[in-house]
């Protein structure tokens, strides 16, 4: 039997309706769950959603603006893990003051500005092939996974990830929004 490289599943298609309706369930959310604890270890539901409205000014500006200020050549794979949570620190630092209501306004008009360039850039491995090469010398194991499993590598992370912390009782904190 001959293996066969596998062919891409194609997933851009899924992006921007993935998109509407996670901002449907954050709009959803209530104030005690906007804190709840997530499996990314020390960060809450906000901090996920303000991560992921990070990488959305993050990547507009670099794609669709051309404008960069940051290293993107790497000398050694532990510069680009320590750069990557830098990046993040700096980033959550600064934006939770953002309220849950600006920051789901701005995640939905970030999508909407050019939802082509946000499509792309989780459709395929994109830039992420030159930093790794520049990072990989004799780890030819990294430029052969797949993007989430580079990704799992780069941020130290197990393929057997512990499950999300259970978040408090909805007893204690109902989940439902009640009618106003």
């Amino acid at each position: 039997m001959i293996l066969r490289e596998p062919e891409p599943v194609k997933t851009a298609h899924l992006l921007t309706p993935m998109r509407k309706e996670l901002i449907k369930v954050l709009r959803d959310l209530r104030e005690p769950e906007w804190r709840y604890p997530t499996a990314c270890a020390g960060w809450t539901v906000k901090d996920v959603a303000l991560h992921l409205l990070g990488d959305d000014i993050g990547l507009l500006s670099r794609r669709r603006d051309g404008f960069s200020h940051t290293q993107t050549d790497f000398e050694h794979f532990e510069e680009l893990v320590a750069f990557i949570n830098l990046q993040n620190d700096i980033w959550l630092r600064a934006a939770r003051r953002i309220s849950p209501e600006l920051l789901l306004n701005l995640l939905d008009n970030a999508a909407r500005l050019e939802p082509q360039v946000l499509r792309d850039h989780w459709a395929g491995r994109g830039d992420l092939d030159k930093v790794l090469k520049s990072v990989s010398q004799n780890r030819d194991d990294l430029l052969k996974k797949n993007f989430w499993g580079v990704l799992r590598d780069m941020l130290g992370l197990q393929q057997e990830n512990a499950a999300p912390q259970t978040p408090p009782s909805a007893t204690s904190e109902p989940s439902e929004k009640t009618a106003s």
